[in-house]
């Protein structure tokens, strides 16, 4: 992956229709980390984002107009059903020979689809994959970073309360609770 993503220099991130906050917070973090790296990204939904997530940052950079210039990658979040990203989108990201990047926590069958994944059905959330993606790159994640991390563990653990909040999530949110105001963040995730 990181192979990939060296040679890349346009990329393009999506993930699945209807962006829950996981979908949200990865693909918001993934945006950020990238920039960091000097990438030229663009971020497509085929939705609004959840309301409650407004207050991430970039929550308003991302198009839903599929991207008409072709990148050097797409990078694609919870999404490991290619089709779920939009049968334009799809259409589009099939047609192309550019690489394909999937990081996911469902279970899907590989069908060669991608060039590269990192899959794993025990991990609470797309966005616990991309704090660990940061963490092996030695990335020092921000705060806004860390917001839109939790923001997607909160969205599939039901704000820590579901079955999908094991270990590793209760590990992640605490530290990343080092980098934002919990309580703060807790609030507009739940009262928003």
């Amino acid at each position: 992956i990181n192979e990939i993503l060296a040679n890349s220099k346009k990329i393009i991130i999506a993930g699945h229709v209807n962006p829950d906050p996981d979908c949200m917070g990865s693909s918001l973090a993934v945006y950020s980390i990238l920039k960091s790296m000097g990438k030229e990204v663009t971020l497509f939904r085929s939705d609004k984002y959840p309301y409650n997530g407004d207050f991430l940052e970039y929550a308003d950079v991302a198009t839903e107009t599929v991207p008409d210039f072709e990148p050097d990658l797409y990078f694609i979040l919870d999404s490991a059903t290619p089709e779920r990203t939009t049968e334009p989108f799809f259409t589009k990201m099939a047609a192309s020979k550019s690489r394909k990047i999937l990081f996911d926590h469902h279970r899907h069958k590989d069908n060669g689809f991608y060039d590269a994944e990192v899959t794993d059905e025990g991990a609470s959330a797309t966005a616990a994959i991309v704090y660990r993606w940061a963490k092996s790159l030695g990335h020092e994640l921000t705060k806004s970073e860390a917001e839109d991390i939790c923001f997607g563990i909160f969205g599939d653990t039901g704000g820590l309360r579901y079955a999908s909040t094991h270990k590793e999530a209760l590990r992640i949110v605490a530290d990343l609770a080092e980098k934002i105001n919990y309580g703060d963040f807790c609030s507009k995730f739940f009262e928003n």
